[in-house]
């Protein structure tokens, strides 16, 4: 659900809106899930509080968030669109370059 490719699969028509929403909900209850664990077990057995697939996967998830909403928001000339793409932008950077 990587930022670029997300913006081109939603443009061409490849997945829709929904289908985005899906994965993204599905990125981030996988992240809801691992928050609680941490909350109940604390940190895992390596020392990390969450894994890096799930720190990136929360990042790609709120990445397609802003994109679907800067969807939206570019109706409306506020700066929001701007915020949001830079947002999705650095989203995707941070989750491509997040454990490496």
């Amino acid at each position: 659900m990587n930022h670029p490719a997300t913006r081109a699969m939603l443009d061409s028509g490849a997945l829709s809106e929904r289908d985005l929403a899906i994965a993204a909900a599905e990125s981030l209850s996988l992240a809801t899930a691992d928050l609680l664990r941490f909350a109940r077990e604390g940190e895992a057995e390596d020392g990390q509080a969450f894994s890096a697939d799930i720190v990136a996967s929360m990042a790609d998830a709120l990445a397609t968030m802003c994109i679907l909403e800067q969807t939206r928001a570019c109706e409306v000339d506020d700066g929001d669109a701007d915020a949001l793409a830079q947002l999705a932008a650095a989203l995707h950077k941070f989750s491509q370059d997040f454990g490496q």
